[in-house]
């Protein structure tokens, strides 16, 4: 596969940012490595996002997901400038990230399916059975829940949910 194509991939997967900065990679040696170009070359080489190999081309690293990551171009050079042994942590640290963000993935949409919308009236002391239909957090205050349901009615008020969500 090509870098090109590569790229495309991990980009629709982790989106086309930088790895080594969402890993929380950079450090002070990082910040010093930077201190060298100017602010309009800085810019540019953040921008940049390219495909970085973990297992070398030249080793035989093969162009895949699981071998490959994105950063931007200045930590490329700085991942590069590195021992082998210090480019190792660095490597794990991104296949790490890359691994977590993985679990985490969530996708949005324009649309929520089976959209069921309830009103109903119910009276004040049903608002215990609420609270747990509605997971309401118990360490929070409980008469603020008990205003934001019932509103300004003493004797019944009109309730709202959305669900099947």
């Amino acid at each position: 596969m090509s870098n090109t194509n590569i790229h495309r991939q991990l980009a629709k997967i982790y989106g086309n940012k930088c790895m080594f900065l969402a890993a929380h990679c950079d450090t002070v040696h990082f910040r010093k490595f930077t201190q060298k170009y100017t602010s309009k070359e800085l810019k540019k080489l953040i921008n940049t996002i390219t495909v970085h190999h973990f297992k070398h081309r030249a080793e035989g690293g093969k162009t895949a997901e699981y071998n490959c990551s994105l950063v931007c171009e200045l930590a490329h050079k700085y991942i590069h400038s590195l021992s082998r042994k210090d480019e190792e942590k660095i490597n794990k640290k991104i296949k790490d990230y890359k691994k977590r963000y993985k679990k985490c993935k969530v996708e949005f949409t324009d649309e929520i399916p089976n959209l069921e919308f309830r009103c109903g009236i119910i009276s004040p002391h049903d608002l215990s059975n609420i609270k747990s239909k509605n997971n309401i957090n118990k360490n929070s205050n409980s008469s603020k829940n008990k205003r934001k349901m019932t509103g300004h009615s003493n004797e019944y008020t009109r309730f709202f949910s959305l669900a099947n969500l």
